[in-house]
């Protein structure tokens, strides 16, 4: 963690394209070795947020096509994250798996390329199968209700199905109250939303 951390804030603050690169190619390196990272998840997940290609970055607008590349390695590293390490012990604390979601969301957002967005959009459902507690459930729900007023169609139709499948492959366990929530709140508000 003590390594990663300078690493990651390099990546975070970086307002070069290739200074970013750089940092991102030996976070990348240190993910395929399958190094011990333990305690330094919350970082990595924040430093490839920040390249996601959101416009709203505080530090520079990496939403230009010059970002592209950095975009495309930070969700090749996520989806290394999800898809080989998920079960990793410090993925399952909450702000962990919190900043996962809101990650995979900022992906799922990114102008740079909508395979990537519609990837990271059936993400958010992989992550809710593999960790069905009613606050990780929740807190997909709301966002692919988010994405699903995205101003990209196929962003749109993506993040509807792929609600529907979380609701109807987590919903036998949904207490009255996320029901509720469910239909009130996410699925009367994207209504709302595109009406």
């Amino acid at each position: 963690e003590d390594l990663l951390a300078p690493l990651c804030h390099s990546i975070i603050t970086s307002t070069k394209r290739e200074a970013a690169e750089v940092g991102l190619q030996k976070l990348k390196g240190i993910l395929e070795l399958g190094l011990s990272v333990a305690g330094a998840w919350l970082k990595i997940i924040e430093a490839l947020s920040a390249l996601s290609g959101g416009a709203d970055d505080q530090y520079t607008d990496r939403s230009s096509s010059e970002w592209l590349l950095c975009c495309t390695t930070a969700f090749g590293c996520l989806r290394l994250i999800v898809d080989d390490f998920l079960d990793s012990g410090d993925e399952r604390t909450t702000k962990t798996r919190t900043a996962l979601l809101d990650c995979c969301a900022s992906f799922g957002s990114s102008l740079h390329d909508v395979n990537i967005s519609l990837t990271a959009t059936g993400m958010l459902w992989t992550i809710a199968d593999q960790d069905d507690s009613p606050a990780s459930v929740d807190h997909v729900l709301a966002k692919l209700a988010h994405l699903a007023s995205d101003g990209r169609v196929e962003v749109r139709n993506c993040s509807v199905n792929t609600l529907f499948s979380c609701i109807v492959g987590c919903g036998h366990r949904f207490s009255k109250s996320q029901w509720h929530q469910c239909i009130n709140e996410i699925i009367f508000g994207i209504l709302d939303a595109v009406a």
